[in-house]
């Protein structure tokens, strides 16, 4: 009759093997979750450069001016520009008041964005560019792209100037 002897861990070596693996994941799971808030802003920076060079295109291409503001249903303005949370219409501002007018602007495109940012805006009004690709006075200025959880090491920006362009701006400061 043979014997056989049963191998395996013993408990000490598997409680070892736990405590190293319990380790690793704790220094790792805090830089998976900036990994992640990190994607998520430029995700939003891209999407909001893609609309406004969108924009100022339409604008050069109607010849007229073309609004961008933020909106919370994606069909009307929000009264103050400066919380584009939930997201951003663009329009041909047909009158040229710089907000959207049923029945005489022409809503051309509405973009929603997830909940993983505050959007703020630094112009003092909606950002409109004119049919030569310039924005207008005040059309100008910073769109800061804060975490949520207040992560100061991962904002992101987007500037308009003047002459109307549009570029990636990494050095806002969010409040």
């Amino acid at each position: 009759m043979k014997l056989f002897s049963l191998r395996g861990f013993s408990m000490i070596e598997l409680i070892i093997v736990v405590l190293i693996s319990s380790l690793i994941l704790s220094i790792a799971a805090p830089r998976i979750g900036q990994i992640s808030t990190r994607a998520n802003l430029e995700s939003v920076q891209r999407n909001l450069i893609s609309s406004l060079f969108f924009a100022r295109a339409e604008a050069m291409k109607q010849g007229s001016g073309v609004t961008v503001c933020p909106s919370n249903d994606s069909a009307t303005c929000l009264a103050t520009p400066a919380s584009w949370n939930n997201g951003w219409i663009i329009f041909l501002d047909i009158d040229g008041n710089g907000a959207l007018d049923a029945g005489v602007d022409q809503l051309i495109r509405a973009s929603v964005i997830p909940s993983v940012a505050t959007v703020a805006w630094g112009g003092t009004r909606n950002i409109t560019f004119q049919g030569e690709g310039n924005v207008i006075t005040g059309s100008q200025g910073d769109l800061r792209i804060c975490d949520l959880n207040g992560d100061l090491s991962v904002i992101r920006g987007v500037t308009v100037n003047l002459t109307g362009r549009v570029v990636e701006n990494n050095t806002v400061t969010c409040p």
